[in-house]
């Protein structure tokens, strides 16, 4: 989100070339999309179980009711070609260093009740970063069944529903426990 504001904002320096300001426009753009694809998955992983759905729901409620606002924001192109894009890229900045404030999710177990959502991140700083830490599990090879998305074949005791197998749902990008392939026997 910063770096989208900041290419939006950087297009006053580049407004006699209209080229550039198209690039920096559509550059920006693209980061904004990408950060909205990776809003709604964080979303999906900060809110717990029982309130996931209407969180979700909420979210694309706010981006419907934001882009109401387009027309006024477009109308603004009337003082100055560039006033929408400065003005999105603020908003943008302020947004991007709004997220800063909220938790990582990375190695965590995902919270699953309302405790556990008001209880999530406390303990982490404010520029929490686990990424660009290493530990010692890191330097292991994966193995099959250890990657986030686990292929169809695997399987945590299928006869029984999800709610009674005991999973717990992580991050997309931990390490799963090692999984027991259930390979069925052909005669």
């Amino acid at each position: 989100m910063v770096l989208s504001g900041a290419l939006s904002i950087l297009t006053i320096a580049v407004a006699e070339k209209g080229v550039m300001v198209a690039v920096l426009a559509m550059m920006g753009r693209l980061l904004v999309n990408i950060t909205y694809n990776i809003g709604l998955q964080y979303v999906a992983e900060l809110l717990p179980t029982v309130v996931r759905a209407q969180g979700v729901a909420g979210v694309h409620i706010a981006g419907y009711l934001s882009a109401l606002f387009s027309p006024v924001i477009v109308y603004l192109g009337t003082l100055s070609p560039l006033v929408p894009l400065v003005v999105l890229g603020v908003a943008s900045v302020i947004g991007g260093f709004v997220a800063l404030i909220l938790p990582e999710t990375l190695h965590r177990d995902l919270p699953q009740t309302l405790a556990d959502g008001e209880n999530f991140g406390k303990e982490q700083a404010f520029f929490y970063f686990p990424c660009i830490t290493k530990d010692a599990q890191s330097s292991q090879p994966l193995a099959l069944g250890e990657f986030g998305q686990q292929p169809s074949f695997i399987r945590h005791r299928p006869q029984l529903r999800a709610s009674l197998r005991g999973e717990t749902y992580r991050s997309s990008l931990i390490r799963h426990r090692r999984e027991v392939l259930c390979i069925p026997v052909v005669e």
